[in-house]
């Protein structure tokens, strides 16, 4: 049996106050959308969204859970039109074809103490644009795709100092965000849809992972 994928896109209102704020801190958008599931999502659900600035203000929303979207809906002037749902559990993809993706990601690594000794939770982003390449082409090898390199196109987006803000404090982030849009191919189909479901990279709270893929 295939495994449940939904794709929401929420069209939104840009001129609504509570839209303007949120959409410059990801913190907060994941927040809201998050109104649209159980509260007690196994630990193993992925939510990925990602917010798009053309051709409108949306957030795309990928859940391998339905969504209700009533609570988002109820927030007056927050989206112009009722979201939509497409079912991708039926997703496939084929060896060795070209498919146009696009993916805003968190491209960075885990950094060593002087023993030499990895940290597992810190990380410093990458910026070169042939390091963010590398870092790509290495995610693609265990997410069964391969990138057309020469149709690469990389740009920063648009968030880098991120508030959280919680009960007790506030708490500032600095998260490297790229923009990836070009071309890739298929090696592994079904790691390649396993990986589109879970994500890619980290900071996937913020924003981060959602990869798009599209036949060329």
């Amino acid at each position: 049996m295939a495994q449940q994928l939904y794709l929401s896109k929420l069209v939104l209102n840009a001129r609504n106050p509570a839209v303007t704020k949120e959409v410059n801190n990801p913190y907060q958008i994941h927040r809201t959308i998050m109104r649209a599931f159980p509260v007690d999502l196994s630990k193993d659900e992925r939510i990925l969204f990602r917010v798009e600035e053309k051709p409108h203000l949306s957030i795309l929303v990928q859940s391998t859970i339905c969504p209700d979207w009533e609570p988002i809906v109820n927030k007056e002037g927050y989206v112009l039109a009722e979201p939509t749902i497409k079912d991708l559990s039926g997703l496939t993809f084929q060896r060795g074809a070209i498919y146009r993706f696009r993916l805003r990601a968190n491209p960075s690594k885990k950094i060593k103490d002087k023993a030499g000794k990895t940290h597992e939770s810190k990380r410093v982003g990458i910026y070169n644009d042939t390091e963010c390449t590398a870092w790509l082409e290495r995610k693609g090898v265990s997410a069964g795709f391969s990138l057309i390199v020469d149709s690469l196109i990389i740009k920063s987006a648009p968030y880098r100092t991120i508030f959280i803000h919680t009960a007790n404090k506030t708490q500032k982030a600095t998260i490297n965000m790229v923009d990836f849009d070009g071309l890739l191919r298929a090696e592994d189909p079904r790691l390649l849809k396993q990986h589109i479901s879970i994500g890619i990279g980290p900071a996937k709270g913020f924003g981060c992972g959602l990869l798009s893929a599209a036949p060329g």
